[in-house]
This record gives C-alpha cells, structure tokens and sequence, in this order.
C-alpha cells in the first residue's frame, strides 16, 4: 500500500485529498480533479475502468477502495504525511484568542482612562503595532499618568517635556519618541480622543458628554482622520500639547509685540523688551514662571486701558489668532501699539506661558480668533483654561465687528488699537 502511496500520481491525489480534508470538507461526494498523466498511478487502486472513465475521484470512492485493498484513508495519509490538522477548528481557536487578546487591550486601555470606542479603534486600526499587548501596557501607564486628561479639567498651563514625562512614567526618556510604537500609539489615541470630543461639540464637557448630539460613526471618521495625520510634525506638537506635554521647548512658540516680560531664562526680558517689532518667543524662554514686567506709565510695560468698560487703570492684553494681525499692528503702530499677542493657532505652550503671566497680573485679555469651528474652539479652550485659574479675564475682541475671519475684521482692529494708542500716549 505505501508503495502505490508513493507513486507520482498516487502521492499527488493523496496530497489534494489531505488538503481538502483537513479544510473540513470530507464528505463521500468531494471530488478531486486528476491530471491524465495521474491516472495511471490512481488507477492501480481504483481499477481499470476508472481509468479509462475520465471521471474525478470522489471521497467515497478512494475509501470504498482502499477499504477493499485493507487499508484506511486516513491511516493511509497519517501513515504518509504524518497527523491530519484540523484547520477549521485551528481557525476558531486563533480568531478566539485574537479577540480575546482584542478584549484584553481594549479594556486594560480603557481602564487605564481612553473612551472605550477610541480603545476599539486603535485595536482595529492597528494603532498599537504587531504586539498590541505589550505596547498596549506601556500606552495605559503613560495614559493614566497624564498631565491633562482629554475632556478633564487638569490645567493645560501645567506643562512638561515629553522626554522628561517618559523617563518619570515609564522609566525610558525615548519611549514615546515619534520612531517608538508606544509614542506613535499614544499620540494616535491622543489624537483621535481630542477629534471625539472636539467633534462631540462637547469641548470641556468631560467624557460623559462625548455622544452628544453627534453619530458615533461621524465621530469615529473624525477620531480616525486626526489619527492618522499625527505624525506629522506640527500636529505631532499640538496633540502632546494638549495633553500638557511639550515635545521639545524650542519648537514651541508663540508671537508677541511690546509685551515685556521676565523669567528664569535671561534671554526671555532681553528679547521682549524690544519694542516695535513682532518677537517669537520660545516655550524654553517662557518656562513658568514667567511673569511680566508691568509699568504702568513706561512704554515698555503693560499699556492701562481706559477705554472698553474696563476699570481706568485696567491692564488689557490683546490676542489674535493669526500673525496677519500683529503683523499689521507693528507696521502700523510699531513701538506704540498696545500689548499684543499672537497664538498662530491652537496655544502652544509657549502661549500658554504667555497667556498664564498676562493673566497673573490680573490683565483683562481680549481674544479674537477666526470665527469657523477651529477658532470658535481655540476661544472657548482658552477662555475655559484661564478661567479655571484666573477667573474671567477673557473677553471677545470686538465681538459686535462682522467678519468670519480675522483678516475681514483686520481695518476694526487696528482702528481699536490704535486709538488706545492714541489714548495711552
């Protein structure tokens, strides 16, 4: 029997048989094609008049035979080939463990404080790699620990390097590095966290708000877009900002004209102390504390305002969104123009600095931001995050003035700044 086995022809249809055996599909009525330069070979097994028929081999058939000639099809390829897989049953057990490993990661990342359909997400977009478990486990320590929960109320001024915050939290400064499937996963699930809740138009509301009004799978497109863009480098910054993480201190910054300010790093007072001219700030020239260098009659020092329904000796800082504005302010009105800062986008925390030390001295700040759904959420975080420290000290910035974006509002705020030029000089 082993010899007819191992014939050409004979080992070929052996080899079909077990394919399709250990597939599941062992009824008397499965067929199996063979070539005609097989059908002599199989035709020493199943007769002459087989071999002559053209016809396939059925399951039945090859058993009826070899049942005849002594012998058992399965003993037959077990004999030959070694113990038959059960590849159905080997199927369910891996899907099983897969989504039982699914399971586990995603409530280890739930647990550790991620929206559980974020946590889905990730495992089904393969956010966390080729070893979700492992990487998954970093995720959740550095999750829990940090600094500003998405959709908590931590204060994003409280700020702290990214490479700093691994090392404490995970004993590895490079953990999180972008080239790092735990920092990569991390600042997906960051990402598409912020894009839920953003999206939710819940922002600030806390995670029990993040189903409000909007479907769950307009959310899970918005989660998934933001994701997937995150590794490029500015949103790379901004995500970890959010979350009161900097990625490095000099990438960070912020804009400002005439807004003297002091602190731990002396080239902070020398570089703002300049007057008249646009000065990028960085958020290693800004690091807290930092405070600003008020005078109340010196140009150089915060300019009182008497105008706007404020107290006649209120300290008032003005704030744009895009760098158009304090571009024209300094071309316009250069070392007279009022204290002015520029956020170019969402606050980074270089801003945040800035933002923190003006309102620290109790100024009143005046915000205007493009008016479309980016810059209606840069007003409502900012005026939130102050507010939680400093009380309400921000205000619109000619919220009466038509305009969706800045730049259709620019000739009413210059006219505004410099007429409180005028009125401070």
């Amino acid at each position: 029997m082993l010899r007819w086995a191992r014939r050409p022809g004979s080992a070929k249809l052996l080899a079909e048989v077990r394919e399709k055996v250990e597939a599941g599909k062992t009824g008397d009525r499965v067929q199996v094609a063979v070539v005609e330069d097989q059908r002599e070979d199989v035709g020493r097994m199943l007769g002459v008049a087989w071999e002559i028929s053209n016809k396939p081999v059925t399951l039945r058939l090859l058993r009826d035979a070899l049942t005849k000639a002594g012998a058992d099809l399965t003993g037959l390829m077990t004999e030959v080939s070694g113990p038959l897989r059960d590849k159905p049953t080997e199927r369910r057990l891996v899907a099983r463990a897969k989504e039982q490993t699914r399971s586990n990661v995603v409530d280890l990342l739930a647990n550790a404080g991620v929206l559980r359909p974020i946590a889905e997400l990730a495992v089904v977009r393969r956010w966390l790699g080729s070893d979700p478990q492992t990487v998954a486990g970093i995720v959740a320590a550095a999750w829990s620990a940090l600094p500003t929960q998405p959709g908590g109320s931590h204060s994003q001024l409280d700020t702290v390097g990214l490479a700093e915050f691994a090392g404490q939290t995970l004993l590895d400064p490079h953990a999180l590095d972008r080239d790092q499937p735990a920092g990569r996963a991390v600042a997906r699930l960051l990402a598409a966290t912020f894009a839920w809740l953003d999206q939710s138009e819940a922002p600030g509301g806390g995670v029990e708000a993040v189903m409000k009004k909007v479907p769950e799978d307009a959310l899970a497109v918005a989660a998934v877009d933001a994701a997937g863009s995150v590794l490029q480098a500015k949103s790379w910054r901004g995500t970890w900002t959010r979350a009161g993480i900097t990625c490095d201190q000099v990438s960070s910054t912020v804009l400002v004209l005439n807004l003297p300010l002091n602190g731990i790093n002396p080239a902070l007072a020398a570089v703002s102390a300049v007057a008249g001219e646009p000065i990028w700030l960085t958020a290693r020239m800004t690091v807290e504390p930092c405070h600003t260098a008020m005078n109340g009659t010196s140009k150089t020092g915060l300019r009182r305002c008497q105008s706007n329904g404020w107290e006649p000796d209120q300290l008032v800082v003005r704030v744009c969104e895009n760098p158009s504005v304090i571009e024209a302010a300094a071309n316009r009105l250069g070392a007279s123009c009022p204290p002015l800062v520029c956020l170019y986008g969402r606050p980074s925390s270089a801003a945040w600095s800035v933002l923190s030390a003006v309102a620290a001295a109790g100024a009143q700040i005046l915000l205007s931001t493009d008016r479309d759904v980016a810059g209606d959420q840069i007003a409502t975080e900012v005026k939130a995050v102050i507010g939680q420290r400093y009380g309400p000290l921000v205000h619109p910035w000619l919220p009466s003035e038509d305009g969706m974006f800045e730049e259709e509002r620019l000739t009413a705020l210059l006219t505004d700044l410099t007429n409180n030029a005028a009125a401070q000089s």
